[in-house]
């Protein structure tokens, strides 16, 4: 079976985007078993709110 780019909706937004081949092919090589339910915008806008708080996560869990 080969792998195909999906379209996936994001969570926050809405808004469709892509998740490529190549994306997909990260995820696995990192043992994800999970498809991403963000954007890359939202995803970005995430992180930097993250960061700006001082709060700090790790794999979903938040450390201090």
């Amino acid at each position: 079976m080969s792998i195909v780019d999906k379209s996936l909706t994001c969570s926050d937004c809405n808004e469709e985007f892509v998740f490529t081949v190549t994306e997909q092919a990260y995820y696995k090589d990192k043992g994800f078993d999970y498809q991403p339910q963000r954007c890359a915008g939202c995803r970005s806008t995430l992180f930097e709110r993250r960061k700006e708080s001082g709060v700090r996560y790790r794999h979903g869990r938040r450390t201090s």
